[in-house]
C-alpha cells in the first residue's frame, strides 16, 4: 500500500555512524577537537582516522592564498585637466 511504512528504522532513529560519533563527543568539546582526537587515536581504524584528519585539515592548515596579479599602468603627470586621462 502506498504511504504506509512497513519496516525499517522508526522515524527519528539515528544511524549507527551518528550514534558512534555522538558517543565519542565529550561534553563541551568542539567538533574540531573531536576530529583531532579521533585522528590521533590509535585504537580507531586507519580509515576512520584518515577521514577525521581530512575533515580537520582545512581548519588547521588553510590553503595558501594565491598571489594577486599586479596591474601596471602609468598616469600622466598633470591630472588637473579632465583631458589628461585620454
Amino acid at each position: 500500500m502506498k504511504g504506509r511504512k512497513t519496516g525499517g528504522r522508526k522515524k527519528g532513529t539515528r544511524n549507527r555512524a551518528t550514534v558512534a560519533t555522538r558517543g565519542l563527543l565529550g561534553e563541551g568539546e568542539s567538533p574540531l577537537a573531536l576530529l583531532i582526537r579521533i585522528s590521533q587515536d590509535e585504537e580507531q581504524e586507519l580509515e576512520v582516522r584518515m577521514n577525521a584528519a581530512r575533515w580537520a585539515s582545512p581548519f588547521l592548515h588553510p590553503k595558501p592564498f594565491p598571489a594577486m596579479p599586479w596591474a601596471r599602468f602609468t598616469l600622466p603627470n598633470d591630472l588637473s585637466k579632465p583631458d589628461a586621462l585620454r
